[in-house]
């Protein structure tokens, strides 16, 4: 969650210069690749891209799962 957290920071802070930056751009292509993912339904992708070390929650209930229910 903390790396979650900071890579979106990085994001906000850097939105100005994001074009100027290529380490933006990496993070902002990745994101990209997890949200196509996750519309995607694309089980294989989301394995190859989250972490197994972060717990995902919901932001609408709060709900905390591990990366296989996540996925699920």
């Amino acid at each position: 969650m903390r790396l979650l957290l900071s890579v979106f920071a990085l994001a906000v802070s850097a939105s100005l210069r994001a074009d100027d930056n290529p380490t933006i751009a990496e993070v902002r292509a990745a994101d990209d690749s997890r949200i196509a993912a996750m519309i995607a339904a694309n089980g294989s992708a989301l394995d190859a891209i989250l972490s197994d070390r972060l717990h995902y929650a919901h932001s609408a209930d709060g709900f905390v799962e591990d990366k296989p229910q996540h996925i699920d």
